[in-house]
C-alpha cells in the first residue's frame, strides 16, 4: 500500500509538472492570439492596482493568461485528477468536511454556491457535487450558452462529469432555479459576469458595472443558505476557499447584490491573477 501511494504521489507530482511546463508556451500563443484579451487584462489590473508600473503591469497580464493556460491544460486531465483529488488539494479532508457540513446545516433549504471565473472552477464543482451527493441533494451549474456549439457541448459534459446537473441560460433558467431551490437542492452560480439583458448598475472593483440581478431574486424568493467559493493555486495545490454568506432577505435587491459583490471581490483578491475575464464587464470598457 505504501508504495502505490508512493507512486500515486510521483505521478500527480509528474502530471502538475507537466502542465506547468506546457503552459509556458501555451499562454504566449494565447496571447499573441488574444491581443483584446490582454487590453481588457490590463484594464483590470489597472483599475485594481493604478500605481503598477508599468513592468509589473505587463507580468501581471503574462502570469494571468499562464494561469488561465493552466486551467485549460487541467481540463485535458480532469478526469485523473477527481480520481486523485485529495493529492491536488491543500488539507483536502479538512476542506471537504467544512463544505459537507456545511451543506449538512442547510437541512431541507435550498442551497446558493457563487463563484467567479477564479482558479479551477470545474474542479471545485466536483468538490460541491459530491458533498451534495452525500447529504441528499442535486447539485445544478446555470451555463451560458456559447459557440461553437462543440465548446458548449464539450463543456457541459466536463460539467456531467463532475457530477453538475445542466441549467441552461435562457428564459427557463429562474423558473427551473427556484424549483431546483424549494426542492432544497443546491444551485452553482458564476456570477462575476452579466450575460443577461438586464441587471443592477452598481460598483465592482471600483467601475461601474450592470450587474446580474438573477441571485439576488432567487435568494428573496427562496431564502437559501448562501456560501462563496473558489479554488485556487496555492504553492503548487489548489486552496479551498468556502465561506457562508450571512444576508436579511428582507434587504433590497440592490442591497443584496452589493454583498454579492464584496464576497466576489473578497475572493479575487487572494489571487488577482487568476481571475478570468478577458472581455469587456464594465461600463466604459472597449475592445478598440
Amino acid at each position: 500500500m505504501f508504495y502505490k501511494e508512493r507512486a500515486q504521489i510521483f505521478l500527480c507530482s509528474l502530471i502538475l509538472k507537466t502542465i506547468n511546463l506546457l503552459a509556458h508556451p501555451i499562454s504566449h500563443i494565447m496571447m499573441s492570439l488574444h491581443k483584446k484579451g490582454c487590453q481588457m487584462s490590463r484594464l483590470r489590473f489597472k483599475s485594481q492596482f493604478p500605481s503598477l508600473s508599468e513592468k509589473k503591469l505587463n507580468s501581471m497580464v503574462a502570469q494571468n493568461f499562464y494561469s488561465y493556460s493552466i486551467y485549460y491544460l487541467e481540463i485535458i486531465f480532469l478526469p485523473f485528477m477527481i480520481k486523485f483529488i485529495r493529492y491536488f488539494i491543500n488539507d483536502f479532508d479538512a476542506s471537504y468536511s467544512n463544505i459537507k457540513e456545511c451543506f449538512k446545516r442547510a437541512n431541507d433549504k435550498g442551497i446558493i454556491v457563487t463563484t467567479a471565473h477564479f482558479g479551477n472552477w470545474d474542479l471545485g464543482s466536483f468538490l460541491i457535487a459530491s458533498a451534495a451527493r452525500e447529504c441528499n441533494k442535486e447539485a445544478f451549474a446555470v451555463v451560458e450558452s456559447i459557440k461553437p456549439n462543440w465548446l458548449f457541448n464539450f463543456f457541459k459534459r466536463i460539467r456531467k462529469r463532475v457530477g453538475l446537473e445542466i441549467i441552461p441560460l435562457n428564459k427557463a433558467t429562474a423558473i427551473k432555479s427556484l424549483k431546483e431551490l424549494r426542492n432544497g437542492n443546491v444551485i452553482a452560480l458564476v456570477v462575476d459576469r452579466n450575460l443577461t439583458s438586464h441587471g443592477i448598475k452598481t460598483t465592482f472593483f471600483g467601475r461601474e458595472c450592470i450587474f446580474n440581478d438573477g441571485p439576488s431574486i432567487l435568494i428573496k424568493k427562496t431564502n437559501p443558505k448562501f456560501f462563496a467559493a473558489g479554488l485556487y493555486k496555492s504553492n503548487n495545490k489548489y486552496q479551498v476557499y468556502f465561506k457562508e454568506i450571512e444576508y436579511n432577505v428582507e434587504d433590497s435587491k440592490e442591497e443584496i447584490t452589493s454583498l454579492i459583490i464584496k464576497h466576489i471581490e473578497n475572493l479575487v483578491k487572494i489571487s488577482p491573477t487568476q481571475w478570468f475575464i478577458f472581455q469587456p464587464n464594465w461600463i466604459g470598457d472597449d475592445y478598440s
